[in-house]
């Protein structure tokens, strides 16, 4: 045999070995986020069989290439409890797509043991204290009572309370209500996943009445956004959020007239886009995505895994602009409508008769912080927009007038507070805390100063 025939064989021996051994080798990728979706920045994820390891960008986006055998992923923060995620053969054999296993991983935030009626923050205080019950939701009523809604001994209760904690009102109710909700009349619901029912207070009792589908309260009642004197203002989205409008309703004749359409190019061709890139991802993944570098004495290989991460991180990218709602609400803000157009980066105003007064330029919502919330007092006066990174969170105010930013409000005292609301001087939300061995969901709130 000679020579090069020698060397031919050898090569094609070498390239076999290499191939085989990176065939075995898989993308772990993804998304880590909190349990209410926000997205968490520098988690460290390690492969405890491999010992390699790395962290989440500030998408919470991750992707790790380890060789494709059982192994444990070791997820952790400073901020979250550790997770632990278990790779089996079975695992490996079911979810494997192009050399690549899609995990979303959700964190839960670390907690720690509370006083019983104090806190970490002179500004924040627990707002209801009971020990025996557990907060599924609450709203604010009027200028200093609350509704809420509670598990006490496994039975589910609602309850009206004044700011004093005294009880007024409390009924027993259906254990599958899950959710309160306020709607633009002022009007408070009880939602369950396939029904809903209006809360009344008669006699100083609560009542629920108009018991109706889910379905028919989705459609009837929760697009409608604002409630005047006049006029109504519902919204309506087109399939996959292309398109956002707002039409005014006239309480009178009934007559709808459109007031304000929002395009979301940002989706547009969306499909299109995203079958390109798993074809992408399937030419540049897995043993087929070699760099070869051949010599006369060694044959090296390694995978283009920037070129596949970047593949990854725009397919999630693309999935979660296609999976939520864009957030361009309308609200009624002292004597006029606000539309937040965080698509086109502009606030535009009405009056309350639904006729356009002006168009202002906004930009805070380019920070990456900025969670897509906007919140407006329970007096209607002034709105904040909400900003998380690792589990803290702040409400920045923005001036309706000129939509410039003016002043921020730090919630220091818990991580991923939920459910958030503001009235008077005084901001309200719900957080986990361990009380007395237990962990529950309490009522807080803090001054504004």
């Amino acid at each position: 045999m000679n020579m090069s025939l020698k060397i031919i064989l050898y090569l094609a021996i070498s390239l076999l070995a290499v191939f085989a051994g990176t065939a075995q080798n898989i993308h772990v990728t993804r998304k880590i986020t909190a349990p209410n979706g926000t997205e968490i920045a520098d988690v460290h994820i390690f492969d405890s069989i491999a010992e390699i390891g790395t962290t989440s960008d500030k998408d919470g986006i991750f992707t790790l290439y380890i060789p494709k055998k059982a192994t444990k992923l070791r997820f952790s923060h400073v901020a979250f409890e550790t997770k632990y995620f278990s790779l089996t053969g079975k695992r490996l054999s079911d979810t494997i797509f192009t050399n690549t296993i899609w995990i979303n991983v959700v964190l839960t935030q670390k907690i720690k043991e509370l006083p019983v009626a104090e806190i970490s923050d002179a500004k924040v205080e627990i707002a209801y204290k009971n020990s025996k019950q557990w907060i599924l939701d609450y709203e604010p009523v009027g200028a200093d009572e609350f509704l809420l809604l509670l598990i006490e001994k496994n039975k589910k209760y609602l309850q009206l309370i004044n700011s004093n904690h005294k009880k007024i009102s409390q009924i027993l109710i259906n254990k599958d209500y899950n959710a309160l909700f306020k709607d633009s009349f002022g009007n408070f619901h009880l939602l369950s996943k396939d029904s809903a029912c209006q809360i009344f207070l008669i006699d100083e009792k609560l009542m629920l009445l108009y018991q109706t589908t889910r379905h028919n309260f989705d459609q009837m009642i929760e697009p409608i956004v604002v409630n005047t004197d006049h006029q109504l203002y519902k919204k309506e989205i087109l399939p996959q959020y292309k398109t956002i409008s707002y039409y005014k309703i006239d309480k009178k004749c009934k007559s709808k007239e459109f007031l304000y359409t929002i395009n979301n190019q940002i989706v547009e061709g969306f499909q299109e886009e995203k079958m390109e890139l798993y074809k992408d991802l399937i030419s540049a993944g897995g043993a087929e995505d070699m760099s070869l570098n051949v010599s006369a004495s060694s044959v090296s290989a390694q995978p283009k895994s920037r070129n596949v991460r970047t593949i990854i991180r725009a397919i999630i990218f693309n999935e979660h602009l296609l999976s939520q709602e864009p957030c361009v609400p309308l609200f009624q803000i002292n004597d006029e409508l606000c539309l937040f157009n965080h698509i086109d980066d502009e606030l535009i105003k009405f009056s309350l008769s639904g006729e356009k007064t002006c168009k202002i330029n906004i930009n805070y919502h380019t920070d990456d912080d900025w969670d897509k919330e906007i919140i407006v007092n329970e007096e209607k006066t002034r709105c904040f927009a909400k900003f998380t990174r690792n589990g803290g969170t702040s409400l920045v105010e923005i001036n309706p007038h000129n939509g410039q930013t003016m002043g921020r409000y730090a919630l220091k005292s818990h991580a991923f507070p939920t459910k958030i609301r503001v009235r008077g001087n005084e901001i309200y939300y719900m957080s986990k805390d361990y009380f007395e061995g237990e962990q529950k969901y309490f009522l807080w709130r803090q001054k504004m100063e």
